[in-house]
């Protein structure tokens, strides 16, 4: 399958938004960075991209449990989104967490990205898992 611009993901760093805690927000955002580049792997020229995140319970993307269109800014075919910052639900209590979650990107028109990026944690995540409720102090 062919894409007239590609999305190569350079880096995929999924975490909440630990800045948002401190307002007791019920909003959770999710960093994701990537980069664009056209079908010969030239990063795309510079502007505003429609894009549409999907947030799948299974590989296959035939179940999205999330989604957000964004406008997203491109500087040489890179760019870094908060994920959640415009449809701002409590992606904690919504999405399914305690299975296996994958993000599908689309751009415009084109075909969504396949294969799907699985969702994964930061190590710092790991860590968070085992504190106790009210156990972290500011």
């Amino acid at each position: 399958m062919k894409y007239a611009p590609l999305l190569i993901l350079l880096a995929l760093v999924i975490l909440p938004s630990i800045a948002l805690a401190a307002d007791d927000s019920p909003y959770q955002w999710i960093n994701y960075q990537g980069r664009l580049v056209d079908a010969n792997g030239v990063p795309v020229a510079d502007g505003t991209y429609g894009v549409r995140f999907r947030i799948y319970d299974d590989a296959a993307g035939t179940h999205p449990v999330w989604e957000e269109p964004q406008d997203v800014a491109v500087i040489k075919g890179l760019f870094s989104v908060h994920l959640n910052s415009v449809a701002q639900v409590n992606i904690n209590a919504t999405l399914p967490w305690d299975k296996q979650l994958f993000l599908g990107v689309k751009l415009s028109t084109q075909d969504e990205m396949r294969p799907l990026q699985p969702l994964v944690l930061v190590p710092l995540a790991f860590r968070a898992n085992t504190v106790v409720d009210g156990g972290i102090n500011h």
